[in-house]
């Protein structure tokens, strides 16, 4: 006689059968879930670390004196000066400052400009000086191809905490290397010669400069732009761009810049100085699979030692 299952038994086996499924399906589903969020973050992470990384890089060849905190409406401290107890301290939302021509410098033997001023040249006066060493018709090649045109750069004197003497000094401050008249001089290069207009008022003959400077070729700032999105909680995200290719030296703003996106759907950027050094902190909020996941991170910019002995002066 042949056996076969009961009814009862049949039943039971599909029963467990389909517990087995369902849980073997929300397995599979978590893992899935589980990969595709890791994924997202890294992605994510990495999309945070680019950003902080191109802004870092540029930062590490700043004129240190430059660095600024701005308001949307124009408003500027010098980074020094805003701390925790600067009011309204969040409103300064973007960073400018200016950095020296650092690609001329370093890719040439000799170098586009060697930073030291012959102060014996018959040459070096108020309206000219003689740069031993330097190869100003390559520096002017890779600034031109940088920024569009020739004779756009000029230069910062170093190690001195004035620029101009009317009797009493005029210091440099942040504010003046932003004027079209101020402490950073538009300058024309030809062999080892820099030509330039001198004094604070460029006729007075009043300028103060020494063996040392820096070679500017281009302004920047990082902006949080607005970009209309908001994460489930309704705050604002954020398109982080960079301002550079403007010369305030020319009278020049950021209105006028070259414009690169570093990172979309930023929900915080921001920066602080530290001394010698600049921390940045950025996050990115993307919504994935219906949740916002946030990824942070902070880089600190510290610059080289040589670099802040050329500059003490500032300081």
């Amino acid at each position: 006689m042949k056996k076969g299952f009961t009814l009862i038994e049949v039943i039971f086996v599909i029963i467990v059968l389909g517990i087995v499924a369902s849980v073997g399906s929300e397995v599979l589903v978590n893992t899935a879930e589980t990969y595709l969020l890791q994924k997202s973050k890294h992605s994510s992470s990495q999309k945070v670390e680019l950003a902080l990384e191109q802004v870092a890089n540029r930062l590490l060849f700043r004129v240190d004196l430059s660095l600024r905190g701005k308001k949307s409406d124009g408003t500027a401290l010098p980074l020094s000066d805003i701390t925790l107890l600067t009011p309204n301290r969040e409103d300064y939302t973007d960073l400018e400052w200016i950095g020296y021509d650092n690609d001329s410098f370093s890719s040439s033997n000799p170098p586009g400009w060697s930073g030291f001023v012959d102060l014996d040249s018959a040459v070096t006066g108020f309206s000219s000086f003689k740069s031993t060493g330097s190869n100003f018709a390559f520096a002017n090649t890779v600034m031109g191809a940088k920024t569009g045109g020739t004779d756009n750069g000029a230069i910062i004197f170093l190690d001195t905490p004035y620029y101009r003497n009317n009797g009493a000094g005029i210091a440099y401050t942040t504010n003046c290397l932003y004027q079209t008249s101020g402490c950073i001089f538009p300058v024309t290069l030809s062999g080892d010669t820099a030509t330039f207009t001198g004094g604070g008022d460029r006729v007075s003959g009043e300028m103060i400069y020494s063996e040392y400077y820096h070679l500017v070729s281009s302004a920047y700032t990082v902006k949080a732009v607005k970009n209309g999105d908001k994460t489930k909680k309704g705050d604002d995200l954020f398109d982080l761009v960079l301002y550079s290719n403007y010369q305030p030296w020319l009278g020049e703003t950021d209105g006028s810049a070259d414009v690169s996106l570093l990172a979309k759907n930023v929900s915080v950027f921001r920066f602080v100085q530290e001394n010698a050094t600049i921390r940045l902190k950025l996050c990115i909020t993307e919504n994935i699979h219906k949740k916002d996941i946030t990824t942070c991170r902070e880089k600190a910019v510290i610059r080289w030692l040589i670099l802040k002995k050329i500059e003490k002066g500032f300081h």
